[in-house]
């Protein structure tokens, strides 16, 4: 299992550079709510942000429509102490209501809040929010530094959820719990890590150094894939299809193995094998669909009109740990 993140390079030769270092980061596998059958999948990431500090995310990966949620995360309060927390832009918009609390002393975290697709607006029956999100918690280490830690724990446990599209009202845990009263569904340990750092180009799909027309055909057929699996094309969620194999019901009812079938995403650099679907991404709007396939289309069709690849194209990296 691997974690990535992408940060801007100029424009370049492409190149792959692989560097030592010791830093916490991991993903954990999706999960749907304990006990009763729902689409509704989330997962945790924890990233370092910085020397000091721990990003926790948590993130849903297949929202069928959601009208209330409240979740727990726990960390070792030992190690870490609460700095802050963040949730999507688009969230802003659609809690009616939202509201944090946390106990330091048990390094507990809590969410709580209602959703409404239609907030903000002038209609007055409440529609489930259906779109992926992501609530951020930010941890600082009480020693200064997150490099070389020791074993850490975090942990997620759903607490209530409700979706009038699943017609689903469940409560996994009491209003006024104890500790013994929260059982997390998901557990996640961080270990020390080392870190990669993969350069790719804008547009090639396939990582060959090179813009060509399969490339274009590469990324229509990941867009295609994703909307005939009904989800939302975000980078990170194809990354996780991608590189974990998973397998997804498509609207004409055929089977999609997403690592056999998008397998030119995939990379494979000092034993560590990862998906680079930010490659696709050659608008840069953070979802995979056709008008990034005709963007690098044009792309190569310029390229053969022998306009310097410079003018045309990006070359960024990723950091990947694993």
């Amino acid at each position: 299992m691997v974690f990535y993140e992408e940060r801007k390079m100029i424009a370049g030769a492409l190149a792959v550079a692989t560097i030592a270092a010791n830093v916490t980061a991991m993903p954990t596998e999706a999960v749907t709510p304990p006990g009763i059958s729902s689409n509704f999948d989330y997962e945790l990431d924890v990233e370092p942000v910085s020397k000091s500090q721990l990003k926790l995310t948590f993130y849903t990966t297949n929202n069928p429509g959601v009208s209330v949620l409240d979740f727990y995360i726990f960390y070792d309060p030992d190690k870490y102490h609460f700095v802050s927390t963040s949730r999507s832009d688009e969230l802003y918009d659609v809690n009616e209501m939202c509201a944090i609390s946390r106990n330091e002393e048990l390094g507990l975290f809590f969410f709580t809040s209602t959703f409404n697709a239609n907030a903000g607006t002038e209609a007055k029956e409440k529609i489930d929010y259906s779109k992926n999100f992501e609530i951020c918690v930010y941890l600082e280490a009480d020693d200064g530094n997150v490099e070389d830690e020791d074993l850490s724990e975090f942990s997620v446990a759903l607490a209530n959820y409700k979706s009038q599209n699943e017609n689903i009202n469940k409560r996994f845990i009491k209003a006024s719990p104890t500790m013994d009263d929260i059982h997390p569904e998901l557990n996640i340990a961080v270990t020390p890590s080392q870190t990669i750092i993969y350069d790719y180009m804008l547009g090639d799909a396939d990582g060959s150094g090179d813009i060509e027309i399969s490339d274009a055909s590469n990324i229509n057929a990941l867009a295609n894939n994703a909307q005939a699996a009904g989800l939302d094309p975000e980078i990170r969620i194809l990354n996780h299809k991608i590189v974990d194999n998973e397998t997804s019901i498509l609207s004409n009812g055929k089977k999609l193995l997403w690592g056999e079938s998008c397998s030119a995403f995939l990379r494979t650099v000092q034993n560590a094998t990862f998906s680079c679907v930010e490659a696709a991404d050659a608008n840069k709007d953070g979802v995979i669909t056709t008008a990034d396939g005709n963007l690098v289309f044009n792309w190569y069709g310029s390229l053969m009109a022998q306009i310097p690849v410079e003018e045309i194209l990006e070359v960024q990296h990723k950091t990947v740990y694993y």
